[in-house]
């Protein structure tokens, strides 16, 4: 008998546990918007010379790794569905 196993792609298994989360990785973040994590990285960067090329807010640490909260990630969303 062949037992037949389902293999999920890492964005999926990642998207999976974004439910339950509040704050995210610049990869998870990506992920979790659609888009790859050098395009944020730019987006963090550009941002500060051109605020209407800015990505989603993200929030940096004191140690300085970056993180995205939910909320954030959900605005930015919400105003690309807007057409803002």
């Amino acid at each position: 008998m062949t037992v037949a196993r389902t293999l999920e792609r890492p964005a999926q298994r990642a998207l999976d546990g974004a439910q339950f989360k509040r704050a995210f990785t610049t990869r998870e973040a990506a992920n979790y918007i659609g888009r790859s994590s050098s395009w944020l990285r730019k987006k963090r960067l550009r941002g500060f010379a051109d605020p209407t090329d800015a990505g989603p807010d993200f929030i940096k640490t004191p140690s300085g790794t970056v993180i995205y909260l939910r909320e954030a990630l959900d605005g930015y969303l919400d105003q690309l569905a807007a057409g803002s």
